[in-house]
């Protein structure tokens, strides 16, 4: 058996390896509900909800619940953890009781030696996490807390190791192809082979692989293949401690990319809300303000920290591979970015949790954690989220909000007659991010289809519909953000609509004007400017048939929230129509002035709002940003050749800056203010 004395000093030297990124220790509370639970026999799914297994021949193939994720919890043994810290802190040999209990009758009813398929309820990505790793404790990262109970003598000890023997081999042969599981189990064989005497190849064997994986997993952007943050997240830390144990021990040969392991955590803040929170983009957890209650408690990536937590590993990183104030790496020069590989633009206007920050949903696939979002937004304001992604609701395909939450509608998207989009990528057309103005615009053009959609279209597509969408985002200094839509299809009176997902609580409705807002101290109004059809403006919380307004909570259950629905029917091939999102403080929204100006044959048009604080902004653009806004004449107070140009003027007038895209030139009201030789992406500041 190995000595638990020197199992003891090698977990503290694994993870003293990790600096500043070793696993954080469970929070008391959880520690305290998990030990309760346990005595009276019950496993908590997802960390909140009891389940009654009992504590001696327990069914460890999970039918004590009809859920798909249940028998994978089970299995993965997360209790440890916590009757390991409560032994440590006196809980008596209570804690190694239960412990030796769930171990041993699990290993009575598991026997791996000979298996050459997961047996009834398990799985190898589970064995990485039961048995440990770098993330999770399991078996050997916990049990030297136990040394010295007369519940872990050395023959129980020599009969977790030969299990554990069998689990590793078949862990070994049956490495997942590709994603988060093949690098879990990597790091889990990694674990093994630096703790356990006899299981060293499987650490060389584990080198070689992430070796290999890192540069397959890691895109050059530094977001994770699966273009899903809270995924990303998670395979973020791994492969930063995997770069910690390689300086630690450069005899293991671990060879990753410092500037790559950096952008990984460029991409982690940036795809983290202002107050550290989950924008909840594809398989992420819904944004919330932290309870410390919910799915955090297991999931590979925890609760959203504090939003200063992010940025502390993040720069605890840059110190240790020596990148802290090199150039490149100072997040105030880049507060808007664009992750071409992901498909996903951040615009934010700072660092502190009070700030602006929205996203724009053009990802490119990345496998079974995606949801059909294309060209989907969400926005963060002021102290809370106003435009939800939903995130995940469930992994149970049985349950139909799972299916809900991945589908088209549940999006701040546009769909055609309800239907899904496919799992075609989108081509992303323009992006030019400036500190004050930054246009970004996407087009997705995989058409639109009835099937339903869980990990994949289980059932076909169905007879689908031919649609192309093509959205523009025009962000002004975060104060406002215009969101241009132009949708092709037959033209033949198709239902359409673009669908927006407040928050839960009050919403006024304003048919009449074409708006609708929010109530509260931090609020959002959302305003259609202009458009080619009739749209209507409806409401829809807590529907049933469909599904429709829906948001889940952090325990991923489904609570009724206002979605507004602006619908038309498409009366020709191709209609465009511009939606003003406005976020603001207070009960009511600002009461500004609009004037609208259109160029003949539509070929350019624009808006100019007065603002109550004195502030002017012109915002002009073609309909699909390949045109001159004065292809066939000026556009009210404007003559330039650019596709956009925005003027936004300080209250006194006098001091005012223009950016345009694509132009060469800019006249504003009679007079030359910008002239260029080559068309290209111009800002010019002008003070009185």
């Amino acid at each position: 058996m190995p000595d638990l004395k020197v199992l003891a000093a090698a977990v503290d030297r694994y993870y003293s390896d990790l600096g500043p990124f070793r696993p954080e220790p469970p929070r008391p509370a959880d520690t305290v509900n998990w030990c309760r639970a346990l005595r009276q026999g019950q496993v908590l799914f997802y960390g909140c909800h009891p389940v009654k297994v009992g504590l001696k021949e327990i069914d460890w193939s999970g039918r004590q619940l009809d859920q798909f994720e249940w028998p994978h919890q089970l299995n993965r043994f997360f209790w440890l953890t916590h009757l390991a810290r409560s032994y440590r802190e006196g809980g008596g040999e209570e804690p190694a009781r239960l412990a030796r209990l769930t171990i041993e009758d699990w290993i009575d009813q598991h026997d791996y030696r000979a298996a050459s398929e997961p047996l009834p309820g398990d799985g190898w990505f589970n064995m990485s996490i039961r048995l440990g790793q770098s993330h999770f404790p399991g078996w050997w990262g916990n049990l030297p807390a136990f040394a010295g109970s007369p519940h872990f003598p050395a023959d129980f000890v020599d009969r977790m190791l030969e299990s554990t023997r069998g689990q590793a081999a078949g862990l070994a042969g049956h490495l997942t192809p590709l994603g988060n599981h093949r690098i879990s189990e990597l790091d889990s064989l990694l674990f093994l082979g630096l703790l356990l005497p006899g299981f060293e190849a499987y650490a060389r064997l584990a080198v070689e692989k992430l070796n290999q994986d890192f540069y397959r997993q890691v895109e050059p952007d530094g977001s994770h293949l699966e273009h899903t943050p809270q995924y990303h997240d998670w395979m973020c830390v791994a492969f930063t401690r995997f770069w910690m144990l390689g300086r630690a021990r450069p005899e293991l040969g671990l060879k990753l990319d410092t500037g790559r392991v950096g952008l990984m955590w460029d991409y982690a803040v940036h795809a983290a809300a202002p107050d550290g929170g989950s924008f909840g983009l594809h398989d992420s957890f819904v944004w919330d303000k932290p309870s410390g209650e919910g799915p955090a408690a297991w999931q590979p990536a925890a609760t959203p920290p504090p939003a200063s937590r992010v940025m502390e590993q993040r720069t605890a990183f840059l110190a240790a591979a020596g990148l802290a104030g090199k150039p490149g790496w100072d997040l105030d020069r880049r507060p808007v970015r664009y992750f071409p590989a992901a498909g996903q633009c951040f615009f934010r206007t700072g660092w502190d949790r009070r700030a602006t920050g929205l996203v724009f949903d053009a990802t490119r696939w990345g496998r079974g954690h995606m949801h059909l979002s294309r060209l989907g937004l969400s926005l963060y304001a002021g102290d809370r989220m106003l435009l939800y992604d939903p995130g995940i609701f469930s992994y149970h395909m049985k349950d139909p909000f799972a299916s809900y939450g991945r589908s088209t509608i549940s999006h701040n998207t546009v769909n055609l007659a309800g239907f899904n989009q496919s799992d075609a990528d989108c081509e992303v057309r323009r992006c030019c991010l400036g500190r004050g103005a930054a246009v970004f615009s996407a087009a997705y053009e995989g058409g639109y289809y009835p099937g339903k959609y869980t990990w994949f279209f289980d059932d076909g597509k169905g007879s689908g519909l031919y649609g192309a969408h093509l959205r523009t985002v025009i962000w002004v200094d975060g104060r406002f953000i215009l969101v241009c839509d132009h949708l092709r299809s037959d033209g033949r009176g198709q239902p359409y609509a673009s669908h927006w997902q407040f928050p839960a609580g009050p919403v006024r409705l304003d048919p009449a004007g074409r708006r609708a807002w929010t109530l509260g101290e931090d609020n959002l109004m959302l305003q259609v400017l202009d458009s080619m059809d009739e749209l209507e403006l409806s409401l829809h919380e807590g529907e049933r048939e469909p599904l429709l307004g829906w948001l889940p909570d952090q325990r991923l259950e489904a609570h009724p929230a206002p979605l507004l629905a602006v619908s038309g029917r498409a009366g020709h091939p191709a209609v465009f129509w511009s939606t003003l999102l406005l976020p603001f403080r207070g009960g009511s929204p600002p009461d500004f002035r609009l004037e609208r100006f259109k160029s003949y044959g539509e070929c350019g048009f624009g808006f100019r709002f007065d603002w109550p604080d004195g502030r002017r902004d012109i915002v002009a653009l073609t309909p699909r940003l390949e045109r001159a806004i004065n292809l066939v004449e000026p556009l009210g107070p404007l003559d330039t050749d650019a596709s956009v140009a925005v003027l936004s003027f300080r209250p006194d007038r006098k001091s005012w800056r223009a950016f345009l895209m694509d132009g060469t030139r800019l006249n504003f009201e009679g007079k030359p203010v910008l002239e260029k030789e080559k068309a290209g992406v111009y800002t010019a500041v002008f003070r009185g």
